[in-house]
């Protein structure tokens, strides 16, 4: 704040960037749900800890791109740091032969679990291989980045974090979009109809998941079956719990919710008996909602749902947008790996919510703010460029 002020000609054009007005709507929504939550105290230190991590992870992250290299730097530090972190875990879990449940508390005390660790992860490893592809002739750049991609990639297998695994899959696909010069009208057209695919045939789809009897293990590629399994694997069990929880309790406040933050003290009488399992619990401990996106539809009504979504998909419109007029190989690199990182977010955020935590929050709305500081970027550079009336 005290540089904002201190600035006679600060340049206020993140500020009034359309992404940033959806920003403004989001978390005046979060506002306004705060004076009608069922605990005001809890929701309003929720919205003071979202603007904790926007402000300065976003809008301040405008400024300090101003020298680009910085960008890079910030990565750098990031990638060093959890690469540290991901060694720590990794030898911490094979003194406990790479079991399956001492791997939900290894990483302690730099990541409460498993779960938090893995999205990091799966934010990061984009980010590596990009910076990888502009490592150039450092030596130094070029024999670190492989040996990190590896050590992050290892420490995601044995988190057994089994969304983050999934959260990759998109990301390679992603990226693939940007190398193929797909429009973003094509995503989002995919994106529909996936989604309208999912709605259309869930009855036969819950059928055949739950025939799937794999329940997760140390074993990897039973893990990966357990995926789907929502008949007898109890972690998957408890995220239906949690989200049948999270939609009940929309039902019965749909417009504002329970109030941002509440979810966790709120959502214990809206467990159905048959829902439960054997490590529910009624205090919101061992995760909150299981989902971002079912967490804000229960705290904020479905206003929050809808502009969450909407952040999610301007995110990427101007990230494909920022990657196509741009004509810096260094640029488009920076925003197809920040925007693949992002992916991996958005997906896992089906299945975990992470964004009230220092963890995963800072480096998401650092990576947003890259795309939206290109945006800009390319803006200005057309401005500049056209002639005069």
């Amino acid at each position: 704040m005290y540089f904002l002020i201190s600035k006679k000609d600060i340049d206020t054009r993140i500020f009034r960037h359309p992404f940033s007005s959806l920003l403004y709507l989001y978390l005046a929504w979060m506002l306004i749900t705060c004076f009608t939550s069922s605990d005001f105290v809890v929701s309003i230190k929720f919205l003071i800890a979202k603007l904790w991590f926007i402000g300065p992870s976003y809008f301040l992250s405008y400024y300090f791109f101003r020298n680009e290299d910085r960008i890079r730097t910030f990565t750098y530090l990031f990638i060093i740091s959890l690469t540290l972190v991901a060694l720590y875990n990794s030898l911490n879990l094979a003194s406990h032969n790479f079991e399956d449940k001492p791997s939900q508390w290894t990483m302690r005390p730099f990541f409460k679990d498993h779960t938090v660790l893995g999205a990091a992860l799966a934010m990061t490893i984009p980010v590596v291989l990009g910076n990888f592809r502009l490592s150039g002739t450092d030596v130094i750049k070029r024999v670190f980045l492989p040996v990190s991609f590896v050590i992050l990639s290892f420490c995601l297998v044995i988190t057994f974090a089994r969304a983050a695994w999934v959260s990759i899959i998109p990301a390679i696909l992603l990226w693939l979009m940007f190398k193929l010069r797909v429009r973003f009208r094509y995503l989002f057209t995919v994106m529909v109809l996936v989604i309208a695919y999912l709605l259309i045939n869930i009855d036969p789809i819950l059928r055949d998941l739950e025939s799937n009897q794999k329940a997760s293990s140390d074993d990897v590629v039973e893990n990966i079956e357990s995926i789907t399994n929502i008949s007898s694997d109890q972690s998957n069990l408890e995220r239906i719990n949690r989200w049948a929880s999270a939609y009940a309790m929309w039902e019965e406040r749909p417009l504002f919710g329970w109030g941002p933050g509440t979810y966790m003290f709120q959502y214990a009488p809206f467990q159905l008996l048959n829902n439960r399992t054997e490590i529910s619990t009624n205090f919101g401990d061992v995760g909150n909602a299981h989902s971002e996106y079912l967490g804000a539809l229960a705290e904020g009504g479905l206003p929050a749902l809808l502009l969450l979504f909407a952040i999610m998909i301007l995110t990427f419109y101007y990230a494909f947008k920022a990657f196509y007029e741009s004509n810096s190989r260094t640029d488009r690199i920076l925003i197809s790996s920040a925007a693949s990182g992002l992916i991996t977010y958005y997906t896992h955020g089906f299945l975990n919510n992470f964004l009230d935590t220092d963890k995963a929050s800072v480096f998401f709305w650092f990576l947003t703010a890259v795309i939206i500081y290109f945006d800009i970027k390319n803006r200005t550079k057309a401005n500049d460029i056209q002639p005069a009336p």
